[in-house]
C-alpha cells in the first residue's frame, strides 16, 4: 500500500511540476508584452517634445495609411477617401503623405494652453494606453482560460496561445495609435 501511495504521489508531483512549467511559459508571453507597454509608458512620460513629436508623426502617418487602406479595400474613390480623412482628422489633414506635425501640435498647444502640443499628445496617449491595456489584460486572461481546449484539437496550446497573443498585442498597438491620433485631432 505504501509503495502504491508513493507511486501515485510521484505521478501527482510530476504532473504539478509540468503544469507549473507550462504556466510559467504562458506568463512569460504576457510579461514580454507588459515590458513593451511599460517601455512605451516611459517614453510617453519622460521623452522630450521633439521625440514625442516624432512619435506623434509616426502614429499619425500609420493611422492615415489605415484610413487610406480601408477606403482602398472598399473600392472607394477619391471623394470617399477625402471624406474619411476629413472625418478622422477633423479637417486638419490635407494629404496623408504630407503631414506637418509641428503645425498640428502647435494648434493642439493653442487649443490646450496648459501644456505643449507634444505633451498633450503624451497625455492623451497615456490615457488611451491605460484604458486599452486594461481591456487587453482581460482579453489575454480570457484567451488563456480558453486555450487549453486546443489540446483536444491536437494543437499545442502554448503555440496557439503565443500566436493569438501576438495577434491581440498587434491589434492593441494598432488601436492605441488609431484611438490616440483620433482623440488628438478631435481636440482641434
Amino acid at each position: 500500500v505504501t509503495e502504491a501511495l508513493t507511486k501515485v504521489q510521484v505521478q501527482v508531483e510530476e504532473r504539478n511540476t509540468e503544469m507549473r512549467s507550462q504556466q510559467r511559459k504562458f506568463d512569460q508571453v504576457l510579461d514580454d508584452q507588459r515590458r513593451n507597454v511599460y517601455a512605451k509608458r516611459q517614453i510617453l512620460l519622460f521623452a522630450a517634445d521633439a521625440e514625442l513629436e516624432a512619435l506623434c508623426a509616426e502614429w499619425t502617418g500609420e493611422s492615415a495609411q489605415a484610413v487610406v487602406d480601408s477606403v482602398t479595400r472598399d473600392d472607394g474613390d477619391d471623394d470617399m477617401l477625402q471624406q474619411r480623412l476629413s472625418q478622422f482628422f477633423n479637417n486638419n489633414l490635407d494629404s496623408p503623405s504630407n503631414i506637418d506635425m509641428a503645425a498640428i501640435l502647435a494648434k493642439v498647444g493653442k487649443a490646450r494652453p496648459a501644456r505643449s502640443g507634444a505633451k498633450s499628445f503624451a497625455a492623451i496617449a497615456l490615457l488611451r494606453l491605460d484604458q486599452l491595456w486594461a481591456t487587453h489584460l482581460t482579453n489575454m486572461r480570457d484567451l488563456k482560460d480558453s486555450i487549453q481546449f486546443r489540446a483536444y484539437e491536437s494543437v499545442d496550446p502554448f503555440f496557439a496561445y503565443q500566436k493569438e497573443a501576438l495577434q491581440l498585442f498587434q491589434g492593441f498597438n494598432k488601436k492605441l495609435q488609431t484611438v490616440t491620433t483620433y482623440s488628438l485631432f478631435q481636440t482641434l
